[in-house]
């Protein structure tokens, strides 16, 4: 098992959101957006438009400093379902768009556990909000794992992932 950073989550999320915040396009990621701001609103009376809150809890990062604060608890479940997204789903040429994520599935890995604030570091925050992920390197599964990936576009997930992938 390894733990390894998400080092493009970050700019992916915000690249999205100001993709949203110019075309008001519906899809399943913007309403997701969309609904975790709605719930931000409350900690920021003073945000106007719609995206507002989620844009203000993504620039200021010191909720990350008090993890059982009511700000990184309203992130955590939301922030991990979108970190799990961005490592199943999201591609550049059919692979994991993700550097790291990309370099452990190509090897055989499988997308383990995704760990919140698992890297406080300022660095940390900056790439990922500070989550982290484990891949596991089951040697039973590898060749198939790295076949399935390289080959097919699969990539192997554990039943923890894959909830937070299909819950809402």
């Amino acid at each position: 098992i390894t733990l390894s950073p998400v080092p493009g989550f970050r700019k992916w999320l915000e690249s999205h959101v100001k993709m949203l915040h110019q075309s008001r396009e519906k899809t399943e990621l913007s309403l997701s957006l969309t609904e975790l701001s709605d719930t931000l609103h409350p900690l920021f009376p003073d945000c106007t438009g719609p995206l507002e809150p989620l844009q203000a809890a993504l620039n200021d990062l010191s909720w990350a400093g008090s993890p059982k604060g009511k700000m990184a608890e309203i992130l955590r479940r939301p922030l991990l379902k979108l970190c799990a997204r961005y490592l199943f789903q999201e591609k550049r040429r059919r692979l994991a768009l993700d550097p790291v994520a990309h370099f452990h599935l190509q090897n055989g890995a499988s997308i383990w556990r995704l760990n919140w604030l698992g890297d406080t570091s300022s660095n940390g925050l900056k790439r990922s909000f500070g989550i982290m992920t484990n891949y596991l390197y089951h040697l039973p599964h590898l060749s198939s794992n790295s076949v399935q990936y390289s080959m097919k576009e699969r990539i192997a997930l554990s039943k923890m992932v894959e909830e937070l992938l299909h819950t809402k």
